[in-house]
């Protein structure tokens, strides 16, 4: 399962070097400086897009000089130490990598399939993620870190993509916005409903995900980002407003 797992992601990674994160025909670098408009990035992919394309000592615009990975460092480690190692720089965590100023935190809150604890790939999945962050000192401080960030005052949080199918994601952010503080800005092919999907292996019933958010949400788009980015000026200006309010 793991090697089919790795072997996925690396084929992932190649055909990406093919498809150029931004438009070929446009200078304008729309998605790397939409990125660099956060305070940080939170991904639950582990895949190295954003390690590849946008994450490192590179300035996207006045706000940060760069953007790192905390608590993690680059490792030499030749493929027979760690099994089924297609990556060229695999990384550990490490206590030095905590703080950066000046640079934006990119945390992957499930790990990423070129990182190791010791011999181990430090890549959380299955159906006990909760359980495998636990064994993890650096995966902990991440979800630490993210619920911190979501309980600052004000804060807005968009949400790119994601199906709200990990419970223990959904409880940090249902607990922020029932304290009255967070705005949620959501971009997804199902807009806000996304919030009604809970899936069982004999009934679909909606979790309740909508009375716990729906105060919170602010805003939605049903657009793909690349389309939003590249021949659709009217969903970029709402999707760009975001940053905008108070």
């Amino acid at each position: 399962m793991t090697a089919a797992l790795i072997g996925m992601f690396s084929a992932m990674r190649k055909a990406y070097a093919t498809h150029p994160l931004e438009d070929n025909d446009s200078n304008a670098l729309w998605v790397k400086r939409f990125l660099a408009s956060f305070d940080a990035i939170f991904t639950l992919n582990q895949d190295t897009l954003l390690e590849d394309y946008y994450v490192g000592d590179v300035r996207w615009n006045e706000k940060w000089s760069g953007s790192y990975l905390p608590y993690m460092e680059r490792i030499n480690a030749e493929a027979k130490t760690h099994p089924y190692l297609l990556v060229d720089s695999p990384m550990t965590p490490s206590i030095y990598r905590a703080a950066s100023p000046g640079l934006q935190p990119y945390y992957k809150l499930h790990g990423s399939f070129n990182w190791f604890s010791g011999t181990e790939r430090l890549l959380v999945m299955g159906g006990n993620k909760a359980g495998t962050i636990r064994t993890s000192d650096v995966l902990v401080t991440y979800h630490q870190e993210f619920a911190q960030q979501l309980a600052l005052p004000s804060t807005r949080l968009m949400v790119i993509g994601y199906g709200f199918g990990d419970q223990h994601i959904n409880e940090l952010i249902c607990k922020a916005a029932e304290a009255g503080q967070l705005r949620i800005f959501l971009i997804d092919l199902l807009g806000i409903d996304v919030l009604n999907k809970q899936t069982t292996r004999t009934i679909r019933t909606p979790e309740p995900l909508v009375e716990r958010l729906s105060a919170s949400i602010v805003g939605a788009s049903r657009r793909p980002l690349r389309r939003t980015f590249f021949s659709d000026p009217v969903e970029l200006d709402k999707v760009l407003k975001f940053f905008q309010r108070a």
